[in-house]
């Protein structure tokens, strides 16, 4: 097997060399191998990639209503927010927690090790995401559901939601995206927002970040203040106004916010 991937490996340096060749034939060869690698790896990944094909099929059958598109996630990721969470939920019982967007499982049993009482239910719109968070889940007090609006009456109403990286869009990190009308506009970001502070509590808590657009320009931002300290931070990423319009400069990002 290691035979075979360094031979793969040099296979490929030698292929690339032929780009920049002066023999002419070589050269044909790269960009014949490159329209033919172009032309079948899409095609290759939907038929064979379980998890390629579950986001395709998310994005043009329920584009209107996804917000992030990717399933990027891993375990500890917020060990500020969480921990600064925990520590504002001392004392509180039955606690009841929302991991809006939750990919597959990796935020929900982070949160069990900060609030190991909590009901912590985690809802995400890829059924293949939820499926496969079910199948690794064995605490009853953990809740995985795609059905997201009968999930969020039944369970809530919650002390803490964490919506993180969830209302963001790939497209949006590109240098030459000005306008984001087109691609994840605010009005989408601003009723969903408006729709989860419905499912929160008074003196509950909403966690947000990695999003395109400010919490702050939100409708119902006035019923909230946002927590001050050295978790927020002027993040190095795009963001936009709600006029969709991207922003010059870096400004600085609160994360967590308390309601009224």
């Amino acid at each position: 097997m290691h035979f075979k991937n360094s031979y793969l490996t040099s296979l490929k340096q030698e292929i690339k060399s032929y780009k920049t060749s002066s023999n002419s034939l070589k050269k044909a060869i790269y960009f014949i191998i490159l329209f033919l690698w172009r032309f079948f790896a899409i095609p290759y990944k939907f038929l064979f990639n379980r998890e390629y094909r579950s986001l395709i099929w998310l994005k043009y059958t329920k584009g209107n209503e996804a917000h992030q598109i990717s399933n990027y996630t891993e375990y500890n990721r917020y060990p500020d927010l969480f921990s600064i969470c925990k520590k504002l939920m001392e004392g509180r019982k039955d606690l009841k927690i929302l991991s809006y967007g939750c990919s597959t499982r990796e935020e929900v049993f982070t949160l069990r090790k900060y609030f190991p009482d909590a009901l912590i239910v985690g809802v995400d719109i890829n059924k293949r995401n939820i499926k496969k968070a079910i199948s690794q889940n064995k605490d009853h007090k953990i809740i995985f559901s795609y059905d997201i609006e009968n999930t969020l009456t039944e369970e809530g109403p919650f002390d803490i939601i964490f919506a993180l990286a969830v209302f963001q869009r790939t497209e949006n990190r590109n240098e030459k995206t000005f306008d984001s009308n087109t691609i994840y506009p605010f009005e989408k970001f601003n009723t969903k927002i408006t729709e989860l502070d419905n499912h929160l509590k008074p003196n509950g808590l909403f966690i947000i970040d990695h999003a395109d657009y400010f919490f702050e320009d939100t409708e119902v931002s006035s019923y909230y203040h946002a927590l001050k300290g050295e978790h927020n931070i002027i993040r190095e990423r795009y963001m936009f106004d709600k006029n969709n319009q991207k922003l010059e400069n870096y400004v600085m990002h609160h994360r967590i916010f308390i309601k009224k």
